[in-house]
């Protein structure tokens, strides 16, 4: 049996959306949305344990392009815990994708191992009063999504389904969904969920963001 049919299969209790005796099933979608190919402005709110920061708890947030030194984006306190910033390629004199990195996807949602190695993709993280957040939140999915600027064109959609037998008679059938037409270069939001992902107008703009901050 293939090590990732085992990891696959050792989260089934935690992933679950319907089983029966000796059968479990296992959905996960995957979609991005494209943004723009330079700057997009994001709006959000910034939250602490799943409540909002009080206005003391929230003096600075910027963004930074993993593994890019120096690229950071500084946003501006509206009120509250409201913000608002602009994202753009170029950030204190450095443009991206001139940079020669290819992260390698450690530390995020499985989804990044699509991309090829040697692929440059670039993810922007939150960071409140100098810490790094726990990322961006969408409620309705229940799950963290990705501001990522893609490099150059690439098309990653795929459909795949497959069974995986257990030590006990029981069966997991997984199925995994990636709409993932990365038709130019740009900024991109990369969703996930175990329910197909619609075409809110949300996902296709930085409205909304909800910043999840550490206390």
């Amino acid at each position: 049996m293939k090590i990732r049919h085992l990891l696959l299969f050792a989260i089934l209790a935690l992933s679950l959306v319907s089983c029966s005796k000796d059968k479990y099933y296992y959905y996960e979608y995957f979609k991005s949305f494209f943004l723009a190919e330079s700057s997009f402005d994001i709006e959000g709110e910034i939250f602490i344990d799943g409540k909002p920061a009080q206005e003391a708890d929230f003096e600075k947030i910027v963004v930074r392009a993993d593994k890019v030194k120096d690229w950071e984006i500084e946003g501006e306190k509206t009120e509250g815990n409201k913000f608002r910033l602009t994202v753009d390629v170029t950030a204190n004199g450095i443009t991206l994708p001139t940079v020669p990195i290819t992260p390698d996807g450690s530390g995020y949602d499985r989804l990044f191992t699509r991309f090829p190695e040697d692929f440059q993709y670039y993810i922007i993280s939150f960071y409140v009063n100098g810490r790094r957040t726990k990322g961006v939140f969408e409620p309705e999915l229940n799950r963290y999504y990705y501001y990522v600027y893609i490099s150059e064109p690439i098309d990653l959609s795929e459909e795949k389904s497959w069974e995986v037998s257990g030590n006990f008679g029981e069966t997991g059938y997984f199925y995994e969904s990636y709409d993932f037409n990365f038709a130019r270069p740009g900024w991109y939001k990369i969703y996930s969920g175990d329910v197909p992902i619609g075409n809110k107008p949300a996902y296709s703009s930085g409205a909304n963001t909800r910043v999840n901050a550490l206390k």
